[in-house]
């Protein structure tokens, strides 16, 4: 009983991980270090249930070094992988075939504004080129929805009609009243004649709602915009040789090797990458790339990133 001098409360030791196939079980309770280390690499598809398969590999390697996920499975085994397994783990590809649907921009700023939208970011992130996105067949319509909502023209390739649907005088509107929020918060300028686009054809009550709602939005963000931008030091604009070194590599396609300082490492990494775009969010600017050494796209902060010497 609790407060009885003899009663000592004792917890059971952890079982030992099993696998049956390419399925991974880790019982309950488990050795919470070990298992936040295995979910390093690994997501549950269950509590305690995971699976070694083709795809969760290729997504464990653009986590870390596959060579650590085998020590972590044989230490939660006890023993070490059966040999199929082993082999599918460090026997991994050298080429992948992506399925999916691909989407090409006419021009490259287009990508990078839209990116600006984190709900956008994330079916814009698997970038193949400065103007082609690699999309999640299941997200299509979203994405052009997203895009005609934004004024953007965009169609899908269909046997029944080729053209897309126009937006709404509403839309219109709404559209126009965050590229006047954008003007006044000092982000990126909108391109070249979006404004008498979006405008043309309002009527006048319409303009009018646009420049009311605007004022509110601002008077609503006078209070709050100083924690925006709070998460640490407001960095320095990238030198200029840097964004021409970067900008160089975009156009011509080739890797580069650069240093870049990961937070909470004493050393920077090396890293080779191939530059796909850049693009600001708030204050700070962005290198997206695809690297090498993970194979997969990476977003690096240019202000922790240096062009590494020859």
């Amino acid at each position: 009983m609790v407060g009885d001098p003899d009663y000592t409360l004792t917890f059971p030791s952890p079982e030992r991980w099993t696998l049956a196939g390419f399925e991974l079980r880790v019982p309950f309770p488990p050795d919470w270090s070990l298992l936040w280390e295995l979910e390093a690499y690994l997501e549950p598809i269950a509590f305690g249930h995971y699976l070694i398969t083709p795809a969760a590999l290729e997504c464990a390697a653009q986590r870390g070094p596959l060579d650590k996920l085998v020590q972590l499975i044989e230490r939660g085994l006890g023993r070490p992988l059966p040999a199929e397994v082993l082999d599918q783990v460090t026997n991994r590809p050298a080429v992948r075939l992506h399925p999916g649907p691909l989407l090409e921009f006419a021009d490259p700023d287009e990508l990078i504004r839209l990116r600006k939208s984190p709900r956008l970011r994330r079916h814009l992130n698997h970038l193949i080129s400065p103007r082609h996105v690699l999309l999640d067949p299941m997200s299509v319509d979203q994405v052009i929805g997203s895009l005609r909502r934004r004024g953007i023209p965009a169609c899908l390739p269909s046997p029944d009609s080729g053209e897309s649907r126009d937006i709404s005088d509403g839309d219109r509107a709404y559209l126009l009243s965050l590229v006047y929020i954008a003007q006044e918060l000092d982000v990126p300028s909108p391109p070249p004649g979006l404004i008498d686009k979006l405008s043309s054809g309002l009527a006048e009550p319409l303009r009018t709602a646009v420049s009311r709602q605007v004022t509110i939005v601002l008077q609503q963000l006078s209070a709050t915009l100083p924690h925006i931008l709070s998460e640490d030091k407001i960095p320095p604009s990238p030198a200029p040789d840097l964004l021409e070194t970067l900008g160089r590599a975009i156009q011509s396609g080739e890797p580069i090797d650069v240093l870049y300082h990961v937070p909470g490492r004493p050393a920077p990494e090396r890293r080779h990458l191939t530059p796909l775009l850049l693009e600001t969010r708030g204050p700070r600017h962005y290198l997206i790339a695809y690297c090498h050494t993970r194979r997969a796209n990476r977003t690096f902060r240019l202000d922790r990133l240096q062009i590494a010497d020859s």
